[in-house]
């Protein structure tokens, strides 16, 4: 009886492991991503800083509004979006100020200038991969040519006028369990030995006044931050830049449901699993 029940047991694994396996065969046919081309990337610098000296303001792509809703696809219909690819350093560092990774961007809900338009993120980067997800969050997605994915959430109080959150940069799906040894007093360099997107963290700061950079800790309650998204949950680890310019963990805060509270509330970081890489479904 127990050799039966443990046979229909190992089969039940195999069926799943199989469908996993067809899902994520599909997925890779189905996924069309907007290939990177380097020929192109003037013209995106060119969107990025396009100024019209005229109008004295930054030219923002003509009904932002319409353009989301038209592309946004919701999470339940398990639909496939074109994923756009664009160069790591284009994308990630030289992005004209539209986001930064390791600011929670509701930070400037309240300030009087602010550069994360989504109408101008739009026209720097297009792309119609546009997700809603089950708990009405919308988020844009991106792709490095160098394999991360990009998320930039949106602010669903402004109807989609600026993003919200911090931006989630995910290279490898990774678990709780592999930042154990993460604590409070170790180098950042000992996180980015577990996660390498760190690396394009530690890129954006390396120029960063330590002056600035202490305002925005003690003043602004606003530290260095680098966010990780999990197989089983969010992680924030937040870092002190010393004189010297090493950086140290100062706080490690796991959140097990992705629900994390930043300068705009409450917010669901949850990601639809069909927008996450590859190794989410198949280690």
């Amino acid at each position: 009886m127990k050799k039966r029940a443990a046979f229909f047991m190992i089969l039940t694994l195999m069926i799943v492991s199989s469908s996993l396996a067809v899902y994520a065969i599909g997925r890779v046919a189905m996924e069309r991503q907007i290939d990177y081309n380097p020929n192109v990337e003037r013209e995106v610098r060119e969107r990025q800083n396009d100024y019209d000296p005229i109008k004295g303001q930054y030219i923002f792509v003509d009904d932002y509004l319409g353009q989301l809703q038209k592309s946004m696809k919701k999470e339940t219909a398990r639909s496939v979006l074109d994923v756009p690819v664009y160069r790591a350093k284009t994308l990630l560092e030289d992005n004209g100020d539209t986001f930064f990774l390791g600011r929670d961007m509701s930070y400037y809900d309240d300030k009087n200038i602010r550069f994360d338009y989504v109408s101008r993120i739009l026209q720097a980067y297009p792309t119609t991969a546009v997700r809603q997800t089950k708990e009405k969050q919308a988020y844009l997605l991106y792709k490095a040519d160098t394999g991360e994915r990009l998320y930039l959430f949106l602010n669903t109080n402004r109807d989609y006028e600026t993003l919200s959150g911090f931006p989630i940069l995910i290279g490898k799906m990774l678990s709780k369990e592999d930042f154990s040894h993460i604590e409070i007093g170790v180098s950042i360099k000992e996180v980015m030995a577990v996660d390498s997107v760190v690396s394009y963290y530690c890129d954006l700061w390396s120029d960063a006044d330590v002056k600035i950079a202490e305002f925005y800790e003690k003043s602004e309650g606003a530290p260095l931050t680098t966010i990780h998204y999990l197989k089983d949950g969010l992680l924030k680890i937040t870092y002190h830049m010393a004189e010297t310019r090493d950086i140290t963990v100062t706080g490690v805060y796991y959140f097990p449901d992705y629900i994390m509270k930043g300068f705009g509330g409450e917010m669901n970081y949850h990601i639809a699993d069909t927008d996450l890489p590859m190794d989410y479904l198949i280690p």
